[in-house]
């Protein structure tokens, strides 16, 4: 899980959303200390979002491939693929990056391991 600076309600916003303080960051003495026991720091849960964001993506490639195949046993590989092995792979890298994916890596990643995936799972069947 990522952290993300999370300013006390005295304090300024920060800059942009994704600022980080550095190592000489102090706060300015006007703004007073946090309240008692406010974390400075807070988990980001992308796995939450990115989810939701693959398995939108990988089904709407599953659909396609299975209109494109016209439901053979192809288009049936590529949308177990997609369910079973893609969205959650998708989901995962997302959680164990150490930065914040935007919504749109979540959508590249889905659309490069779809494919992959599928093809994947049709050399394990025989095809």
């Amino acid at each position: 899980m990522s952290k993300r600076f999370n300013p006390p309600p005295n304090w300024p916003p920060p800059p942009s959303p994704k600022w980080r303080p550095g190592p000489d960051w102090r706060p300015d003495p006007r703004w007073g200390p946090p309240p008692p026991g406010w974390p400075l720091w807070t988990e980001v849960n992308p796995f939450a979002r990115g989810f939701p964001i693959a398995l939108v993506t990988v089904a709407a490639i599953t659909v396609a491939a299975y209109v494109r195949f016209d439901g053979t046993e192809v288009a049936a590989a590529y949308c177990a693929a997609g369910v079973m092995l893609a969205a959650p792979a998708t989901g995962l890298l997302g959680k164990i990056c150490s930065f914040r994916w935007e919504w749109w890596y979540y959508v590249i990643t889905a659309v490069i391991i779809t494919p992959v995936a599928g093809e994947w799972l049709l050399m394990r069947q025989g095809y």
